[in-house]
């Protein structure tokens, strides 16, 4: 999916990523999140992708979002978060 290429779509789903972890009675850490991923996802892509650093495939975002028990949608809800826009 081409829209997840994009700086601003990384950006929001790094953020939404983020949120999604810490809205919880416990919040999940990297390593408790991959762990619940069943291995389909590595602390550190977890890590690449709350930093912004790597692209969240649908392959990668479909076993968060069963970790996470949400939709696909709340990886990309931008009313959910405040992103900052920086200049390339």
């Amino acid at each position: 999916m081409e829209f997840l290429r994009d700086k601003h779509t990384t950006q929001l789903v790094a953020a939404n990523l983020k949120r999604l972890m810490e809205d919880r009675r416990e919040p999940f850490t990297q390593q408790a999140l991959a762990a619940a991923t069943n291995g389909k996802v590595t602390q550190s892509t977890i890590s690449k992708i709350l930093s912004a650093e790597r692209e969240a495939k649908l392959s990668i975002l479909i076993p968060l979002a069963k970790a996470l028990k949400c939709s696909l949608q709340e990886f990309v809800n931008e009313d959910a978060v405040e992103i900052l826009e920086t200049s390339s």
